[in-house]
């Protein structure tokens, strides 16, 4: 299977996958790029609008350009703001269909040149009761992106993805700090980033500034003062 591009995945919830993933497939578009995104699994308290279920797929799609059907960039849409498995469970219905899931990643993938892939919570989301969200990052081999939020427990989240990730045979391409409150704590930013990548040997790829209005236009902008990150898209 094609291995041109990136999974994004978060140390947790709301921590800027959205924003950061619009912002690559928006870089890569403004190269000339024929690239494609996807949001298998998305969950919200409803549907965002008309087009779109989910108001992720719809940032993502607006960043790449793409004209994609909904249905093939997000398979998997539920109502209820929780873990699939768990929506599943209560409603006693809208199971995640794995293997479809999959065939809708590899048509993509066919069509466009690189892929950028969105997961949903932490790495271990459960999809199913045997499936979660690492068995479809392992599906499609496409080289993982972590993305942490600055605060109190960040190293420790970080590095228990990245233990997860290896414990699928994921390969990490690195990781990406985001500031979503300006970060004011008693050790700076720069310690932090050092101490992540001297315990886990992983490049911090980037560290986004805490900006008022985090538009995928603007962080796409911030990410050409990051080398590491930047030659890479």
């Amino acid at each position: 299977m094609k291995r041109k591009g990136f999974f994004v995945v978060g140390t947790d919830t709301c921590v800027g996958k959205t924003t950061i993933a619009s912002a690559i497939a928006l870089s890569l578009k403004k190269k000339g790029i024929n690239v494609g995104i996807m949001k298998p699994f998305a969950a919200a308290s409803r549907k965002y609008s008309s087009i779109f279920n989910s108001e992720d797929v719809s940032k993502l799609a607006l960043a790449a350009e793409i004209g994609d059907k909904q249905e093939d960039i997000n398979p998997y849409f539920s109502s209820l703001p929780t873990a699939p498995y768990t929506a599943s469970r209560l409603k006693k219905s809208n199971r995640v269909d794995f293997s479809g899931a999959v065939r809708c990643y590899s048509a993509l993938a066919s069509i466009h040149d690189i892929m950028v892939v969105e997961g949903l919570g932490g790495i271990l989301v459960p999809l199913t009761r045997k499936k979660n969200l690492a068995d479809f990052a392992a599906a499609t081999n496409l080289p993982i992106v972590i993305v942490a939020r600055f605060g109190l427990g960040m190293i420790n989240h970080t590095l228990l993805t990245l233990a997860a990730c290896y414990d699928y045979n994921l390969n990490v391409e690195g990781i990406i700090l985001n500031d979503l409150s300006s970060w004011e704590g008693p050790v700076k930013k720069k310690a932090i980033v050092k101490t992540i990548e001297k315990v886990s040997g992983v490049r911090v790829l980037a560290v986004i500034p805490f900006i008022e209005d985090p538009a995928p236009n603007v962080v796409a902008y911030k990410l050409k003062n990051f080398p590491h990150l930047y030659k890479k898209l």
